[in-house]
């Protein structure tokens, strides 16, 4: 590569460079890129052309980048409004006009919101493995992941939940539970399941042989070899009959039957 080669793709790289400096350079920044979405003119200065936020959620008027076709800057660029997922620039300079097209890469450099560059040093000037930290000392017989701000657990041979503080909500008086969702949660009182409210009252009585949790307001349950899905009010929105039957998720449960899986629309929605 000859000397003059080399000083003019020296020049393009300042240029880019001090395009997209901070305005401070005491400021916390970083690159981002997009795409050139539409071109309101033939690409020489004054052209407005539309851009995607890309990367950035930071971008806002006053930004100074340049579109780049991988090799060099084509055209610098300024920001004149942001709204939703794009953003409106007008082309201060064309290096080569009419060459700015859409789908071209644009590059700015962008001010890092203070607590993001805070979050980043935090976590990236920890120092692992770290010593476990207990919040709720070992005590219990069994215990269970915390849903909806409750966990079970057992002591002896009775489930309760705890807050997570550690604290007694719902006394060991179960003989099993299931996990709170919907604001209801399944419990066993000797070999029939029911359903309870976050202050420990049987809102359903207990008559099913298994009980699932609530998901966009029904659960499964299980009477004799056949499953089905009642509603909150414990009211039986579909009649047990199936070998098997899953939780609704998008308005959609799997269910088994005959040996074979397929999937049933909630009727709710």
């Amino acid at each position: 590569m000859g000397k003059r080669a080399i000083t003019i793709s020296a020049v393009f790289l300042i240029m880019a460079i001090l395009v997209v400096a901070p305005h401070s350079l005491g400021a916390k920044t970083k690159v981002v890129s997009g795409k050139v979405t539409a071109i309101d003119g033939s690409g020489e200065a004054g052209t407005r052309i539309t851009l995607n936020k890309g990367s950035s959620d930071n971008l806002k008027e006053g930004t100074r980048g340049y579109v780049g076709d991988g090799e060099s800057a084509i055209a610098y660029l300024k920001v004149v409004s942001v709204k939703g997922d794009s953003a409106t620039a007008v082309i201060t300079k064309a290096m080569k006009r009419d060459r700015t097209a859409v789908g071209m890469t644009f590059f700015v450099r962008v001010e890092v919101p203070e607590e993001e560059s805070e979050k980043t040093k935090t976590i990236s000037s920890k120092k692992y493995p770290v010593e476990p930290e207990f919040i709720i000392k070992p005590q219990f017989d069994d215990a269970e992941w915390f849903s909806e701000g409750l966990a079970k657990v057992k002591i002896g041979d009775k489930y309760g939940y705890i807050d997570k503080s550690g604290g007694l909500v719902i006394n060991p008086q179960f003989d099993d539970a299931g996990y709170f969702n919907e604001g209801l949660a399944s419990v066993k009182i000797g070999d029939k399941a029911g359903y309870m409210d976050k202050t420990g009252k049987v809102v359903i009585n207990p008559q099913f042989d298994t009980a699932g949790w609530f998901s966009e307001g029904l659960a499964g349950i299980e009477i004799g070899d056949k499953w089905g899905y009642i509603d909150k009010n414990g009211k039986v929105v579909i009649t047990p009959q199936f070998d098997y039957a899953k939780n609704f998720s998008e308005n959609i449960a799997a269910v088994k039957t005959g040996g074979k899986w397929g999937y049933i629309k909630n009727p709710l929605k």
